[in-house]
């Protein structure tokens, strides 16, 4: 089939028309705006009415404990999400990917984000696809669309027009052969684009943490009305003046109120945070620490994509079992293998052969020596 490919002044043009392969990213929140949020809670707003009413009485003590807290709380949400940014925006960092592209007849290697609809793109195992395209040449081709789909086997892939199986999408990734497709689809056009936005308009729900302290918080403000009200109400029948009564039902709210409670489900949160950073789990929010911790029962029939999502070669066995058998054994594995497995442990190629590498550099059990 004859590669046409785009030139130069097409690329431009449609340049200015599609703009750039990327994913439409979600305007960033203020730094004073994050801030704020963390004030958005029942509880630290009945605190904070608390402080004012403590320093109305005079007892700065109280009133500046009260704030102490406040501030610990919510400076504790407040650099937690921040560093939770900057871990993402700094993982972001390191996908700029690169993709072999036919421009003005010659084969030419250029940023992913820079592809268009209409360039014909040259595909080999264990890269990444950058957008959407039409196969135009396969060579025993299978890609792994366990991004999309959920399945970890991967698909075999031939240029069939309006079918499926003729179609690559952007994000998933070639674990065999190699081809050519001709990109239709790019950024927020594409199917991993359409998620995205159908993920943007999904409401985001309240953790089980934060429904129990608002209902806390409910019952707590409603309580302490009340037994101020009949504070003030005794207060008065028994001839005191009514400035004394006031001030004594805003004594007893002051003292109801547990100025200790959100600074203690801080801190707990805090360290669960800290120690899921130490399995290397990026935390955005505190209180979704505790919405996994109140997780009891997970349903799901994904194996591969919620574990691993790799094979691995549980037993070998031979009819000859002595070490010289085994160790051509584990020989073939090596030579008649085209997967590769990097220093880091990301593997590319068939799943199957990255098994064998894996289990006869003994990471799954043999060693070959």
């Amino acid at each position: 089939m004859e590669k046409r490919g785009l030139s130069t002044e097409e690329a431009v043009l449609l340049q200015q028309q599609f703009g750039l392969n990327q994913l439409p990213a979600p305007s960033p929140t203020p730094w004073w705006r994050r801030l704020l949020q963390q004030f958005n809670n029942s509880l630290i707003f009945i605190l904070s009415i608390a402080a004012i009413f403590s320093a109305a009485l005079g007892h700065w003590v109280d009133s500046g404990i009260i704030v102490a807290v406040i501030l610990i709380n919510t400076m504790l949400g407040f650099i937690q999400e921040n560093r939770a940014e900057q871990a993402v925006a700094a993982l972001q960092s390191y996908l700029m990917e690169y993709s072999l592209v036919l421009r003005d007849g010659h084969w030419q290697k250029l940023p992913s984000e820079n592809l268009l609809p209409g360039d014909w793109v040259r595909i080999e195992n264990g890269e990444r696809i950058a957008a959407d395209m039409h196969i135009r040449e396969a060579h025993q081709l299978q890609v792994d669309e366990s991004l999309l789909t959920g399945e970890s086997v991967p698909v075999d892939k031939q240029p069939i027009n309006d079918n499926e199986l003729g179609v690559l999408h952007a994000g998933t990734m070639i674990s065999r052969g190699s081809g050519v497709g001709e990109v239709f689809a790019i950024g927020g056009a594409t199917s991993i684009g359409h998620i995205q936005k159908l993920l943007a308009q999904t409401k985001a729900g309240k953790s089980p943490l934060l429904i129990g302290i608002n209902q806390l918080s409910r019952w707590l403000g409603l309580g302490v009305f009340l037994l101020a009200i009949i504070a003030s109400l005794i207060a008065w029948t028994h001839g005191d003046s009514l400035e004394f009564a006031i001030l004594a039902a805003i004594s007893l709210a002051v003292a109801i109120i547990p100025e200790g409670l959100p600074a203690v489900i801080s801190i707990s949160l805090a360290l669960g945070v800290q120690r899921m950073a130490q399995r290397g789990s990026i935390i955005r929010q505190l209180s979704a620490v505790e919405t996994l911790g109140a997780v009891t029962v997970i349903c799901t029939d994904k194996t591969g994509t919620l574990t691993e999502n790799r094979m691995a070669v549980e037993d070998l066995r031979l009819t000859q079992n002595d070490p010289e058998s085994l160790r051509r054994a584990l020989e073939n594995m090596l030579l008649c293998n085209d997967a590769e497995i990097s220093d880091v442990g990301q593997g590319s190629g068939d799943p199957l052969e990255q098994a064998l590498i894996r289990y006869a550099h003994g990471e799954d059990g043999a060693l070959i020596h």
